[in-house]
């Protein structure tokens, strides 16, 4: 690889992280929580995708220096054929991922247990109660204590909790509003 290809490799990635930085989240509701549980969730995600990150990032760094080491070029670089079990470097890349693994598989199971869609929410007013029909291809929504009911258009207030009760007349839905949270399913039962 000659550094004119070099160049053009780093190019190429200097405008898809620009595009990436540019274009990427800034209209995806994931990425933009309004409730308590989305927040939480979201902070699941952002943390989990660091711990990653400490795993990816060296490695692809690593991948791209021995590449770019021992090029056909570069005639400083030693052929070792039989370089192998060093305790030292088997014990890195074989602990970190585990610890990481580890940690990540502790968060994950607390947020889990924590965030279960069953619990009810502490607070100190009274949830809003709207019960959540799932009909064949549409949605049925009725707010019991004010007497109304809409069709897939949900009006969700800002400040008091919500308690969704989820029933189903169809066969089997899913009922997701990504900026509160996580996924239910809705099933109707023979």
């Amino acid at each position: 690889m000659n550094k004119y290809t070099f160049i053009v490799i780093l190019v190429i990635l200097f405008l898809i992280g620009s595009l990436a930085y540019f274009l990427g989240g800034s209209h995806i509701i994931i990425f933009h929580p309004q409730g308590v549980i989305a927040e939480k969730e979201f902070s699941l995600m952002t943390t989990a995708a660091w711990l990653m990150l400490l795993v990816a990032v060296p490695v692809f760094l690593l991948t791209f220096g021995f590449a770019w080491y021992y090029r056909a070029e570069n005639t400083k670089a030693r052929y070792l054929p039989n370089w192998d079990h060093n305790p030292l470097e088997e014990s890195v890349w074989w602990i970190v991922p585990t610890v990481i693994i580890i940690v990540l598989a502790v968060i994950t199971w607390r947020s889990t247990h924590a965030l279960d869609p069953f619990r009810p929410l502490s607070a100190t007013q009274k949830p809003l109660t709207v019960d959540v029909v799932s009909l064949n291809w549409k949605w049925l929504f009725i707010y019991p204590a004010q007497g109304i009911a809409t069709v897939n258009y949900l009006e969700i207030p800002t400040k008091p909790p919500i308690s969704f009760k989820l029933t189903a007349a169809a066969l089997m839905n899913a009922f997701w509003i990504p900026q509160l949270g996580g996924q239910e399913m809705t099933m109707r039962v023979w």
